[in-house]
């Protein structure tokens, strides 16, 4: 291969990975919003849901077909009144294990 034909699968894996990101985010948000629209009407005695969003965890390097993704995986909250009930949520499309082996080289 030439070097411009070097850029030019450069540039298309770049475009590869990105869309592979985005949609691999997109999905994981949509499982997290059907997830709280399930628990909707699991509210306190203040009428508050007591399934929420809380913001994300801490990024995580996914290794795919399309290579290195780094990922946002959503946070869900869930404030029973006693321990014991707390559930949580867990991602069918992200396991928990997913990407724990991918680690820096330096």
């Amino acid at each position: 291969m030439t070097a411009i034909a070097d850029e030019r699968r450069s540039v298309l894996d770049v475009y590869v990975r990105e869309g592979a990101r985005k949609m691999l985010q997109s999905a994981l948000e949509s499982e997290v919003e059907a997830f709280l629209e399930e628990h909707a009407a699991t509210r306190d005695e203040r009428n508050r849901r007591r399934v929420v969003r809380n913001g994300y965890l801490p990024a995580r390097s996914i290794m795919t077909g399309a290579g290195l993704l780094e990922i946002d995986q959503p946070r869900v909250r869930n404030k029973p009144p006693r321990v014991e009930e707390r559930g949580a949520f867990f991602s069918a499309i992200l396991p928990p294990t997913c990407g724990r082996a991918v680690r820096s080289r330096n």
